[in-house]
């Protein structure tokens, strides 16, 4: 059963919401902390979820959050499932990351 965007932190809801309005579809929230988020999109598998969102990011994550957060996705399902949101704003290791989206 998926979690509703309005009750996970409010530094994820932002970018939730525009991921669902660029892709036209639905995002469904599997679990989250204050620093990850675990999140599917319908109508997607995670791999093309994740080329559409790159392919247009400059529409998800605008100002800030292209500093302030990071979306995952395993290269290979048996890895796991569900794309990733990270939020590096009060992360140790922020530089860590690379700028854009990535498949682990």
């Amino acid at each position: 059963m998926s979690i509703d965007i309005a009750s996970v932190p409010s530094q994820f809801q932002a970018v939730l919401n525009r991921i669902g309005d660029v892709l036209d579809a639905d995002v469904e929230v599997e679990s989250y902390d204050e620093e990850w988020l675990n999140f599917t999109v319908d109508g997607y598998s995670d791999q093309e979820a994740l080329r559409e969102i790159e392919s247009k990011k400059r529409r998800v994550l605008l100002g800030a959050d292209s500093h302030n957060f990071r979306i995952l996705c395993p290269w290979d399902p048996s890895s796991g499932e569900g794309l990733w949101l990270h939020s590096l704003r009060d992360s140790d290791t922020p530089h860590d990351y690379l700028m854009g989206n990535w498949y682990y």
